[in-house]
């Protein structure tokens, strides 16, 4: 009877998640950050750490912070290790894609790494990967998965935001996916890892036109695409929890263009209130904005707070996806909690 009892106790006080919350943690400010997870660590379901980069010559390079390994043990919470391409090197990710020496000693020291500080899994987050790598990419992160496997560790990729691979709306898109977006092969990746982040954030990059990190309509464009070559529940939703802070200013060519700032929640706050602005509801693409005159240039602040996170998480429970990725902890808005504490619920009941 006392069993019955405590299980009965278990799932009554469990929140019951309809999707798992997935939080990035970077090199800076891992105190902070891994207070927030000890605050709030019932709705935190992995953490991804910023930790190693690869060099051309399949170096590891980097740590991963004992405070984060403690805290990831300490809450029973999986631990997985962010691996990156050395500085988005092109050149140089493209010799390491031709040498399988190099790849082997990479990942076998991944391996090694793993093991030695208790790391449930691994992320691999290789950008800016040119479309004629796209066969030698593919081939290295099958052959990683397959090794991490065998060694008992769960495998993740990131990917770039698609909304086509045809059919360009703009030059700029076209060449965005030839140098990037287009070295993700999503149906291969798909098969062999336990599930793909996708980074959909930086909507609007710089040197294009002010806009949302992430509209809702252009959201459902990046999860529809990705839907027809990878089943929902291993697709991971990238959720931005900065704003971004866009003004015109000299490039390093010196040519005045337009630039932007990721900035923190609290930073949003201070630039709101420093300048007395009052924020503006963008009721198609679900984001707060606000612009304001700095010496006759226009400045403007597109705010991801607590509504816009709501959501974008509706819009992984609409698509029945598997999680959502939330980039990156320690800079939110605290009321993106009160979203996760109310995700017992369908969030996206409430929303629609």
């Amino acid at each position: 009877m006392r069993i019955i009892h405590f299980l009965l106790f278990y799932f009554l006080c469990v929140p019951a998640f309809s999707l798992e919350n997935i939080f990035y943690v970077l090199h800076d400010k891992h105190e902070a950050a891994m207070q927030f997870v000890s605050n709030n660590h019932v709705f935190v379901n992995k953490i991804i750490a910023q930790a190693y980069q690869i060099d051309r010559n399949g170096k590891l390079i980097g740590s991963i912070d004992p405070l984060v390994i403690k805290t990831s043990i300490m809450y029973a919470i999986p631990l997985y290790a962010m691996v990156t391409n050395a500085g988005f090197n092109v050149p140089a990710t493209h010799q390491f894609l031709s040498n399988e020496t190099a790849q082997n000693n990479a990942l076998n020291a991944l391996i090694a790494e793993c093991k030695k500080n208790n790391i449930y899994g691994v992320q691999f987050d290789f950008e800016m990967i040119p479309l004629k790598d796209k066969n030698a990419f593919t081939a290295f992160y099958l052959k990683a998965a397959n090794m991490l496997h065998a060694a008992g560790l769960h495998v993740s990729f990131a990917v770039a935001p698609v909304i086509s691979d045809k059919n360009f709306k703009t030059n700029y898109q076209k060449k965005l996916y030839e140098v990037w977006q287009g070295a993700y092969d999503l149906e291969k990746l798909g098969k062999v890892s336990d599930f793909l982040t996708i980074m959909s954030y930086d909507q609007h990059a710089e040197g294009t036109t002010p806009g949302a990190i992430a509209s809702i309509p252009w959201d459902v464009e990046v999860i529809k695409y990705a839907l027809q070559f990878v089943p929902p529940e291993k697709i991971s939703l990238g959720i931005p929890t900065y704003s971004g802070l866009w003004y015109m200013a000299m490039n390093k060519s010196g040519r005045v263009t337009i630039h932007f700032d990721a900035v923190g929640y609290m930073t949003a706050q201070y630039i709101l209130n420093k300048n007395k602005l009052f924020t503006h509801w963008d009721d198609v693409d679900q984001v707060s904005y606000s612009f304001y005159d700095a010496n006759g240039v226009n400045k403007y602040l597109f705010i991801e707070n607590q509504k816009s996170f709501e959501a974008k998480y509706a819009l992984a429970e609409k698509f029945h996806l598997g999680s959502v990725s939330i980039f990156r902890l320690g800079i939110e808005d605290p009321g993106i909690w009160e979203v996760l504490k109310n995700s017992r619920y369908s969030i996206w009941e409430k929303v629609k």
